[in-house]
């Protein structure tokens, strides 16, 4: 049986669809022709209001100081002569010497000829700040897939986890889904539902969610590609669409997260 030709989409410097690229390279049912980043970089130096807009000036601060405190640990590394574990995606390609490719826009014409040239069946998307024009989606044979975390068409948007959690839900979960014009609205072939642990925060639940995703990557591609999962479409007039926080809701969410991790602590019996 050949394995399904795969190309996977997600920005230069994220971190949180790393579980999904190493379960591609891995994988035996899956070939992963090539990478394609999305230049995050390029984008940040080209607006940084945009960014810290939604981003925020914690987290970005934050995902800052993980890069420049993961590249002192690595360099460290390789004057012990040791070899670290990589935190990004770009970091992770180059220690397998996976095909990349890094792209300002994705949605060049080189791009759509790049997939053509690759047969590309299924191009998967995780974690890309880019919006993929149609053309771009038409590209690979079987169409684009996404990975979304959420119970579609619940929360749709760019930061699902953070309303998810905002709005004090108790379970929440992963969809795989047909791409569309339509953000978030296409046709669904997987979804899967876990609990939300007690003070969890955002980037621990998509480290879980993301992981989970990963496990099940090979199911659900192989039997799509092979015709045994058929796509279902989202309900008409039902679920939720959410932007990007303000700076208040984030002080919010924090704030209610720091509450129940004390709460939890305080409840648990301690030992003697």
């Amino acid at each position: 049986m050949q394995p399904v030709r795969v190309a996977f989409v997600t920005n230069l410097t994220s971190s949180i669809s790393l579980p999904l690229l190493e379960a591609l390279a891995a994988s035996r049912e899956l070939e992963l022709r090539q990478v394609l980043f999305f230049d995050t970089l390029t984008a940040a130096r080209g607006s940084l209001r945009e960014l810290l807009r939604e981003q925020g000036v914690v987290r970005l601060a934050g995902k800052a100081l993980q890069l420049l405190r993961h590249k002192a640990a690595a360099r460290i590394w390789r004057i012990a002569g040791g070899r670290g574990r990589e935190t990004f995606c770009h970091e992770f390609a180059a220690a397998r010497g996976l095909p990349t490719s890094v792209w300002a826009d994705l949605n060049q014409p080189a791009v759509v000829s790049l997939l053509g040239q690759l047969e590309i069946d299924i191009l998967l998307v995780c974690s890309c700040r880019q919006i993929l024009r149609p053309v771009l989606l038409a590209a690979p044979r079987l169409g684009c897939v996404n990975v979304h975390p959420s119970l579609l068409p619940e929360h749709r948007g760019p930061m699902p986890v953070f309303w998810t959690l905002y709005e004090g839900a108790t379970s929440t979960g992963v969809t795989f889904h047909l791409m569309t014009k339509r953000v978030d609205r296409g046709d669904l072939l997987e979804q899967f539902a876990m609990p939300i642990l007690v003070g969890e925060d955002e980037a621990a639940l998509q480290e879980r969610l993301f992981r989970e995703a990963a496990r099940r990557l090979d199911g659900v591609l192989r039997q799509f590609a092979d015709g045994g999962r058929r796509a279902w479409p989202q309900p008409r007039g039902q679920g939720s669409y959410q932007g990007y926080p303000t700076p208040r809701q984030r002080r919010q969410l924090a704030r209610r997260l720091a509450q129940s991790r004390r709460r939890a602590a305080a409840l648990t019996p301690r030992t003697p």
